[in-house]
């Protein structure tokens, strides 16, 4: 039986692939115990060369091509295929610790855990610095629900290791063709989410790629992240929810609302008013706002709707002054 499966979606990496693998590769388990599918999504350079070699010499290795979709669509397709008992996505610039995911499975194994959740270093050339994103106590089990709270939620994937049977069976696939692809799966994830656990342990190396799409500048992300916080109000509506478990969707909806308004900084004069005005199209969200737990998100959404001009010149300005000064 496969106790892990590590899907890596792989894109243009070739300066980084071989570290990725490197480190899957090198654990405490028989190769007949974990396999590692790699998702090839149309890359240019010779990543997928560089797979191909390195699967050679390691049979729990498969690999699948596809033209470029995104990062979503490849997660998904690495899902649909696997066959572990519980799932790791890991990106393809990054690397995990060796000898780690013996641990993880038992871990995981033995509490009949739907998630596992761990800490991570952000890397930089031979900088390491810990993350320290786990906000609760160690090794109690808890509902998925209490990982809701604002301030308290880890959106990233690789962060987690997923039984199988639980995220297919709630269908929690990843939202296809956006950025911030994390954002929108990880709340929907823990609602469903009965047993989870934390390890405040790091397993997990980022890799801060200047390159990657996650640190690169794109207008688009702004426009998802809209979709995002809509995504969290259809949710809503298609689940009856207790009153304080829609607050914790008003709060996330505040998160990303605001890291979408950020992205101001990146805009020309042109793109701004574009921007303004799709946001005007979706005020339903200022009015969740206002429902919020979180002061600020509050009075956002009470401004917004006493006048989206005011609110828009008032953010505007806060937002390059509050730029001029980290820049």
């Amino acid at each position: 039986m496969i106790k892990i499966s590590i899907i890596i979606p792989v894109y243009n990496v070739e300066k980084y692939i071989h570290r990725c693998l490197e480190s899957c590769v090198n654990q405490n388990l028989d190769v007949s115990d974990f396999e590692i599918i790699i998702v090839n999504d149309g890359s240019l350079d010779r990543s997928l060369e560089f797979a191909l070699n390195f699967a050679k010499t390691h049979k729990n290795i498969k690999i699948i091509t596809q033209p470029n979709q995104g990062l979503s669509i490849a997660r998904n397709e690495g899902l649909k295929i696997a066959k572990g008992e519980y799932i790791w996505f890991v990106d393809s610039d990054d690397w995990i610790e060796n000898n780690c995911i013996l641990e993880l499975y038992i871990t995981s194994k033995d509490n009949n855990l739907d998630v596992l959740l761990f800490d991570a270093y952000d890397c930089n050339n031979n900088n390491y610095k810990k993350r320290n994103t786990i906000q609760t106590n160690s090794r109690e089990i808890q509902i998925g629900l209490n990982y809701l709270d604002y301030g308290k939620i880890v959106f990233p994937v690789c962060f987690k290791i997923f039984k199988r049977n639980f995220l297919i069976s709630n269908s929690i696939f990843f939202y296809e063709n956006i950025f911030h692809e994390d954002n929108e799966f990880t709340p929907r994830m823990f609602f469903y989410a009965k047993r989870v656990m934390c390890i405040n342990k790091s397993f997990y190396y980022v890799y801060k790629n200047p390159q990657s799409i996650t640190r690169s500048v794109n207008k688009k992300k702004a426009f998802d992240l809209i979709l995002i916080a809509n995504s969290y109000i259809d949710f809503i509506e298609e689940n009856i929810l207790a009153n304080e478990i829609k607050i914790k969707f008003y709060n996330l909806i505040g998160l990303v609302l605001n890291s979408s308004l950020a992205e101001i900084f990146f805009m020309n004069k042109s793109e701004k008013t574009f921007f303004f005005k799709y946001l005007k199209k979706n005020q339903n969200l200022f009015y969740c706002l206002k429902k919020s737990s979180v002061m600020k998100y509050k009075i956002e959404g009470f401004l917004f709707m006493i006048s989206s001009s005011l609110f828009f010149k008032i953010y505007s300005r806060l937002y390059f002054v509050f730029y001029k000064k980290i820049v």
